[in-house]
């Protein structure tokens, strides 16, 4: 075999062969094999078992491996020998295992000049009659330019997948047939800390068994069977309770099929911001419409006060002319006590329009507490009793009147909501400290130290849709006569005016209470080590 492989590379064949009768001549096998090995651009090679150098290497070896056959280095064999360092080894040892069945090997080679060619050797054992190798056999394929597109196509890949990882979004991708979630993020991943490649998408997100209305939306796929428009959309995850912002469309994959690919952005940070602003709006909205009560209720005191005068004026005038006991006089006492309560009305709608002069110093509240209770005391029905904890030492910065007015009028609320079953009229004081979740919720205060003063009753309670009305001005659920709507607003208008707060909480049938916060004064505050 050797001899024969030998001529026929050193010999240009020539169309020898035996004349058809009906043909020109036929070639010679010779010439065919040549022939076939120019033209096609495998490399076939055939090396000794030792593989100690090349028997023979048809044409294409030269383009291939960048120098002609017979004149490369050996041993061992250029075919193997032009090995990458890295590759050389392996490919030895692959080559030297194989038997009689034929096994492709990768790898790559050096040439002369320095470049880098990918191969795939097909190679295969030839043995004799007796069974011994005698030969080993090949034909390799120059394969660098679809290694190049595979290495450009992973590369492109990792690329897509670094990029899609990167994005602090949930992304993915699920067929739109079957549902079938076929690509995931490692943000969406990370998120469910569990494997969703395989799984519905309705199963995972929904929670359903069936088809869900989003995995049918006409919007994303048109007329003519092609994807069309993308769709926005917001949803709240049942298992992160998060609100995200969807965006959906449909897709063709890289196998050709449609499939829906899902972008949610996590918007709770939106979310929770929107609503904070509308409440701020709704207390902004609140406050401006206080105000132009305030104003206006404030100039009509003025101008009633003014008639006020007038009428109890002329009213005692007349009742120190009328006989002590004769009808004009008791008139005259109604007429004068009708007169006092609306001065009241007036001194408290004052006060809610703070046109009022305030005198602001350092206060024991629970000294003024304790005034006020022994002024009620008496007026208190015997089921109704008082039940106090005042273990405040420091001073509050306020006005003493208009701080016993507060507490004269919740006191007021909470025995009137207990006038009918009894209770229990509880008032506490306190130094607290707000903490910043308390404070985000209450901008009307600043960190520091403040003095808590709770009234709390076990009546009726406020029912719920009506509980952001009580502090209106004029607003009252008493009957006619029993109230004039004024307390709460104006226990409110003090409030803010000492720059504190006020909270509310109340369950119907178990009670209401208000919690006032009043700042500490200066003194007691730099004492306390606060701001």
């Amino acid at each position: 075999m050797e001899q024969r492989v030998d001529d026929l590379s050193a010999r240009q064949p020539t169309p020898v062969g035996h004349a058809h009768p009906n043909s020109a001549a036929v070639p010679s096998p010779d010439f065919l094999l040549h022939q076939m090995a120019v033209t096609i651009q495998e490399v076939f090679w055939v090396s000794p078992p030792d593989l100690s150098a090349l028997l023979f290497a048809s044409p294409g070896f030269e383009r291939v491996w960048g120098q002609p056959w017979d004149q490369a280095p050996h041993p061992p064999a250029a075919i193997v020998g032009a090995a990458h360092p890295e590759d050389f080894a392996r490919v030895l040892r692959e080559i030297r295992s194989v038997r009689d069945s034929s096994r492709d090997i990768e790898y790559r080679i050096l040439r002369p000049d320095g470049g880098i060619r990918w191969i795939r050797n097909r190679v295969r054992g030839v043995y004799d009659e007796t069974g011994r190798l005698t030969t080993f056999a090949g034909a390799a394929s120059d394969i660098t330019e679809r290694k190049l597109f595979q290495k450009a196509l992973i590369e492109s890949h990792a690329r897509f997948v670094t990029v899609l990882d990167s994005i602090d979004s949930d992304i993915y991708v699920a067929d739109l047939d079957t549902h079938e979630i076929l690509f995931v993020n490692r943000h969406l991943q990370a998120g469910y800390g569990r494997e969703l490649r395989g799984r519905t998408c309705r199963e995972v997100f929904h929670r359903e068994t069936g088809s869900c209305s989003r995995c049918a939306d006409p919007e994303w796929v048109g007329s003519d069977g092609q994807p069309g428009t993308g769709v926005f959309w917001e949803s709240r995850s049942e298992d992160t309770g998060k609100w995200y912002l969807n965006y959906d469309r449909a897709i063709k994959w890289v196998d050709g099929r449609r499939v829906r690919l899902q972008i949610a952005t996590d918007i709770s940070r939106i979310k929770n911001l929107e609503m904070e602003t509308n409440r701020f709006q709704a207390r902004l909205q609140q406050a401006e419409k206080m105000e132009a009560i305030g104003t206006l209720a404030g100039g009509i005191a003025h101008d009633f006060n003014n008639i006020l005068t007038a009428i109890l004026g002329h009213t005692e005038i007349a009742m120190m002319g009328a006989d002590a006991s004769s009808a004009v006089h008791r008139n005259l006492q109604q007429v004068l006590k009708a007169g006092q309560r609306a001065r009241d009305l007036v001194r408290q709608i004052l006060t809610f329009s703070r046109e009022s002069d305030c005198e602001f110093k350092p206060v024991q509240t629970g000294l003024i507490v304790e005034e006020a209770l022994n002024l009620m005391r008496a007026s208190l029905p015997s089921t109704i009793s008082i039940r106090t904890q005042l273990v405040s030492q420091t001073a509050a910065m306020a006005d003493p009147t208009q701080i016993h007015q507060v507490i004269v009028n919740l006191c007021t609320n909470a025995v009137h909501a207990m006038r009918m079953s009894g209770g229990e009229l509880f008032i506490g004081l306190e130094d607290v400290h707000p903490d910043p979740a308390f404070l985000s919720k209450h901008h009307e205060l600043r960190p520091g130290a403040y003095q808590k003063l709770s009234v709390q009753d076990s009546g009726h309670g406020i029912p719920a849709e009506i509980r952001s009305r009580i502090f209106e001005p004029f607003f009252t659920t008493k009957h006619r006569g029993e109230g004039t709507g004024m307390g709460l607003a104006v226990v409110s208008g003090i409030v803010k005016g000492h720059k504190g707060a006020i909270v509310v909480e109340s369950r119907v049938g178990k009670g209401t209470r208000f919690d006032v916060y009043l700042p500490n004064s200066p003194v007691c505050r730099k004492a306390d080590g606060g701001a």
